[in-house]
């Protein structure tokens, strides 16, 4: 085996991605994922109840991909690109495929590998700074036109946007809990989020604390979610210094109550991408 660091092997595999997706003439999206199955010997594809959200099962004939049934439809989309992920770290001109690089990457090391490599399957960089290009500033409208373009699920494009240098801003995604739960400074919270940030304010933590108030006043996460389509000009802390955001507010349809912020810095590097302020504050 050619010994490669986990440098060389990370980049290879994305170059090969690149190049299955543009042979299978799935470089824009939405992304056909039964077509690229196809390609990576993917030829058996089930869906049924299971211990865990999907796995992939070498055959003699290349693989099984099992999809848990009772996750929603874009969870098994991401879920699906993450098991075609894992093809890559299989020989598939052996029957049945075998495994390569194991003895270079840990286990652990490919999932988290995988997670990142489902993100390119899905929401290829390419096609995903053409978007960003196409409608201007990014934003709220932006982020919802790549919901439908790409059909995937709101907190996969919340996770996945900040990974290109073309999306400067925070993205906070938020989820009701179907039970409270009890957080460090023992107030009970309904609402479960999520902060995805742009690689220059990986360091930087958001005083996400701020939205545990005390019981009396109203969490500006409840009030996002009340107010629904909402733009507001708020002060927070972002890595200790106080600054002062506009952030832009979204309800979301679905069984499940979410909302997505996107929050534009007026005092950090993104400065420029920053909307015009509202003429209105909340809380």
């Amino acid at each position: 085996m050619i010994n490669l660091s986990c440098t060389k092997i990370k980049n290879q595999i994305l170059s090969e991605i690149n190049e299955w997706l543009e042979s299978c003439g799935q470089s824009r999206p939405p992304i056909d994922l039964l077509r690229l199955a196809g390609a990576r010997k993917v030829s058996d594809i089930r869906r049924e109840k299971l211990g865990q959200h999907g796995i992939l099962i070498p055959t003699p004939d290349g693989f099984v991909l099992k999809l848990d049934s009772r996750i929603s439809r874009a969870r098994q989309r991401a879920i699906f690109a993450h098991e075609l992920a894992h093809t890559f770290f299989y020989d598939i001109s052996s029957s049945p495929p075998s495994k390569i690089w194991s003895l270079t990457i840990s286990a652990k090391q490919e999932e988290q590998w995988c997670d990142e490599f489902a993100g390119e399957i899905l929401m290829p960089t390419k096609a995903l700074e053409k978007v960003i290009a196409e409608n201007g500033l990014p934003g709220m409208k932006t982020f919802v036109r790549m919901l439908d373009e790409f059909d995937v699920s709101p907190e996969f494009a919340a996770w996945r946007l900040p990974q290109t240098d073309k999306w400067p801003l925070i993205i906070v995604h938020l989820r009701k809990r179907e039970t409270e739960r009890k957080l460090e400074n023992g107030i009970a919270s309904s609402w479960k989020w999520r902060i995805f940030k742009p690689s220059f304010l990986k360091k930087k933590s958001l005083a996400i604390s701020a939205w545990s108030c005390p019981e009396k006043l109203p969490s500006p996460v409840q009030c996002y979610y009340e107010a629904g389509d909402i733009v507001v000009e708020e002060e927070w802390r972002l890595g200790g210094k106080r600054q002062t955001f506009v952030v832009e507010c979204k309800r979301l349809a679905g069984s499940v109550p979410q909302v997505i912020a996107i929050f534009h810095s007026l005092e950090s590097e993104a400065r420029e991408h920053v909307l015009k302020p509202p003429a209105h504050r909340m809380l």
